[in-house]
């Protein structure tokens, strides 16, 4: 077989030779003009096409950076929305008064509950759509701990991530990374979810006494929201934590399984995730920004094609235009 194939080109190769060799001397000039003529229009157009794609891949990564910082800036503004409702609840002279004053453990304690703190806070509360709940530990322990959402501060002061922020007095707010949070919402059924958090002290506005922490978690489900992806293109957006583990729970199951074993994990490997990677002879642009507040990096992961589904054609053409040109001038 192999002997054959090399009969075969050895009879090709001579009797090519023997062609050119046999060519009349006008033919010769005439080829040879037609080669010297070529060589730089094709070289030419090798050159724009190869400027012409790095132009579009570079077009290409810009665009997809942008439609990541798009996203970035929605959930960023969540973040600020809970931000604004912690500012609001804890500069409240009303809830702040009823946190500092000695709890009536009586009927009459729990009705001036119900009738001036709980509509104040509960109003802050309802014009959040993004809160998933929320949590009061303060310094008062005439209430009772663990209850209707208040702690004492003895539940969270020894835990390490809330003692570097007690610790520092400059500090006002902190936002906590994911974690879970159980909310009972019926007498025995107790709901686990995967939250962020925002931590906010409370401090009394006469003397600057410090009374509490205010906590409000928001669902990774709703502040994720928006990297679902529910169009017809092919791209996923994953927000990873300072150890690498995925925490956007929500887009991470959309991927395909391929991507959720070997793509995300060479992805990890890399140091600087900007650019366009290969994954199974396809090419994906890559970028990645931070999401500062939580301590995350944000991904986006978009094929090559979607942005150059041209660019075949656009070769095409310009082969084309390099075939007329060879023409006209060898004319």
């Amino acid at each position: 077989m192999v002997m054959g194939t090399r009969n075969n080109i050895t009879t090709f190769f001579r009797k090519t030779i023997g062609f050119f060799r046999n060519m009349r001397i006008a033919w010769k000039i005439t080829l040879a003009y037609f080669i010297i003529l070529a060589l730089p229009i094709i070289g030419t157009g090798m050159l724009i096409n190869h400027i012409t794609n790095k132009s579009f891949i570079h077009q290409s990564e810009l665009l997809a950076r942008q439609n990541l910082l798009q996203k970035r800036e929605l959930i960023n503004q969540k973040m600020k929305e809970i931000e604004r409702t912690s500012i609001s609840i804890t500069q409240n002279p009303q809830i702040l008064k009823y946190l500092r004053d000695p709890f009536e453990n009586n009927h009459r304690g729990y009705e001036k509950y119900f009738s001036i703190f709980a509509p104040i806070f509960e109003s802050y509360i309802i014009q959040n759509k993004y809160i998933f709940s929320t949590m009061l530990y303060i310094n008062n322990t005439t209430f009772p701990n663990s209850w209707n959402n208040i702690y004492h501060m003895t539940e969270i002061e020894d835990e390490e991530g809330y003692r570097a922020f007690l610790e520092d007095k400059d500090a006002l707010q902190m936002w906590n990374s994911i974690h879970d949070t159980k909310m009972e919402r019926y007498s025995s059924f107790m709901v686990k979810e995967r939250v962020f958090s925002l931590s906010r002290k409370m401090v009394a506005f006469a003397d600057k006494e410090f009374m509490g922490i205010l906590e409000i978690e928001i669902n990774e489900k709703e502040l994720f929201e928006n990297l679902k992806n529910e169009n017809d293109l092919i791209e996923y957006y994953l927000v990873f934590d300072n150890a690498g583990n995925i925490v956007s729970e929500t887009s991470y199951n959309q991927l395909p399984e391929s991507f959720q074993s070997s793509f995300i994990s060479s992805l990890s490997d890399k140091e600087e995730l900007k650019g366009v990677f290969e994954f199974e002879k396809k090419k994906f642009i890559v970028w990645s920004v931070p999401l500062e507040n939580i301590g995350c990096d944000f991904v986006g992961i978009t094929p090559l094609e979607n942005y150059m589904g041209n660019s075949f054609s656009n070769t095409t053409i310009i082969i084309f235009v390099i075939f007329v040109a060879l023409i006209i001038f060898g004319l």
